[in-house]
């Protein structure tokens, strides 16, 4: 009987599931602190309290100095006595208290940078299998970051996050080397008022905001850097995770897949479809809905915002819905009834209350439309590049003139109608300079500003990427 059961319910989800109701919505409390190396808490009370929030997981990420043989690194907490573990006992202690389809926990470590482990606040909150990993050392200077990057490569399933970004101004130029960025991280701001709290939002939004805009495919936690309970008296901050299943495999890969939306005093009730770095097959329509439910508080200032490809799109209309009670809940719908490019990523934002990772998208099919859209400029010309491609050596471009025709088709193999060019970039220069078919040299200006697409290291170009045909006098 069980077994015809659960074939009748494999044969359901196969035919019927929307993809809405084929994962789970996972609030993980992110980035905690313990007893272990400076936290209030026991990883057992932690857990209890969690549960009495709504939480359905946390993710551990004690002091990493203090799994080192070194044990002055770990400077303890002001509540009680810090316990003096291995990290394998550490391993052993937090999966203890995972129990799969009832309470996730995932292990971490907050890794610090620099010669001392306090000197500054630069930190990386890490994430693997590895049973013995890297833990800290005093080898590397804090503008090493890619020498510790590179030895956390090594360990398997590694997952490493810039931890609050506004404490550790230096790696901003080198966000994009993360696989995610923290926002909403508490503990910085816990001694100012709102108006610090605000600057912090907008200071880490627009690194992971440009940093998307520069073509990153990374993700973003909510991390809420516990150490004490005074720090709910400013709000609870949330990682949803959006697993396959609700285990602590299923979640740590939907971590690695960024299949994360980062919230703070925000609840979310259903979404029909995750985030994720992993790219979807555009069919037909693109849409994104779901719905929220916030405090009272907040009544009448909740904007939602749609990014494409790292760029303020649309505003979407916040629809309020019957409740019992004080709660306020919020529906959203947004569709995309044709995309453009190739490839195309969305994410949202509830200014200082919800950030998405990205919903990336793309078009399997090798005939495309290509529209010139910046007819307000005086040139007929505009370029276009078919694929994504390196901006080191040579790349493939075609000119079109739109004048003749709006748009125009790629085949897989050539844009029809229009000149194909071959040239390589000087990336010093703002206007570069290209040979076309007849031997003519091209002059070309970029839009948007050359700065804000190729500064500070080469980077793949978004296939929309157009540029205005500029001859030169």
């Amino acid at each position: 009987m069980k077994k015809t059961i659960t074939i009748l319910l494999a044969c359901y989800i196969i035919l019927f599931c929307r993809e809405s109701f084929c994962f789970e919505i996972v609030p993980l409390l992110f980035h905690v602190h313990t007893t272990i190396s400076d936290g209030q808490h026991s990883p057992q009370e932690l857990k209890k309290r969690t549960i009495e929030l709504g939480y359905r997981g946390i993710a551990f990420t004690d002091h990493s100095e203090c799994f080192t043989d070194d044990k002055r690194w770990c400077r303890g907490n002001f509540f009680t006595n810090t316990q003096r573990i291995s990290y394998p006992e550490y391993l052993k202690e937090i999966n203890s208290l995972n129990k799969d389809h009832e309470f996730i926990t995932l292990v971490g470590r907050e890794i610090p940078a620099g010669h001392k482990p306090h000197e500054v606040l630069c930190h990386i909150n890490t994430f693997s299998v590895s049973a013995d990993p890297y833990t800290y050392t005093t080898d590397y200077a804090l503008w090493e970051l890619p020498q510790i990057l590179k030895k956390l490569n090594q360990e398997e399933g590694v997952i490493y996050i810039f931890n609050h970004p506004k404490d550790c101004t230096m790696w901003e130029m080198g966000a994009d080397r993360f696989h995610g960025i923290e926002l909403f991280n508490d503990l910085v701001g816990r001694f100012g008022f709102y108006t610090e709290i605000k600057k912090m939002y907008e200071y880490q939004f627009g690194i992971y905001a440009n940093s998307i805009y520069k073509g990153w495919r990374g993700f973003v936690v909510g991390g809420m850097d516990l150490h004490h309970d005074i720090q709910y008296l400013k709000g609870e901050i949330t990682t949803y995770v959006f697993p396959d299943e609700f285990t602590q495999k299923s979640a740590f890969r939907a971590l690695g897949e960024g299949r994360t939306i980062a919230t703070r005093d925000l609840e979310i009730l259903d979404i029909n479809i995750y985030p994720s770095r992993v790219p979807r097959e555009i069919k037909g329509n693109i849409v994104i809905s779901g719905k929220v439910r916030v405090s009272p508080k907040y009544s009448g200032i909740l904007k939602l915002f749609i990014y494409r490809n790292g760029t303020k799109y649309k505003r979407v209309f916040l629809k309020r819905e019957p409740s019992l009670g004080w709660e306020l809940i919020y529906s959203f719908y947004f569709e995309e009834d044709s995309v453009l490019p190739l490839s195309t990523s969305y994410f949202l934002e509830i200014p200082e209350f919800l950030v998405s990772s990205l919903f990336i998208f793309e078009k399997k099919d090798s005939r495309h439309n290509y529209k010139c859209s910046f007819e307000r400029f005086s040139s007929p010309y505009c370029l276009l590049l078919t694929s994504d491609s390196d901006i080191q050596g040579e790349d493939e471009f075609y000119v079109c003139d739109h004048r003749k025709k709006k748009s125009f088709i790629y085949d897989g193999d050539t844009l029809i109608d229009c000149d194909k060019l071959v040239g390589t970039m000087n990336k010093k220069e703002v206007v570069f300079r290209y040979r076309g078919a007849d031997g003519k040299d091209l002059y070309l200006e970029p839009y948007p500003s050359f700065h804000e697409y190729f500064y500070p290291a080469p980077i793949e170009w978004p296939d929309d990427l157009v540029f205005i045909l500029m001859k030169k006098d």
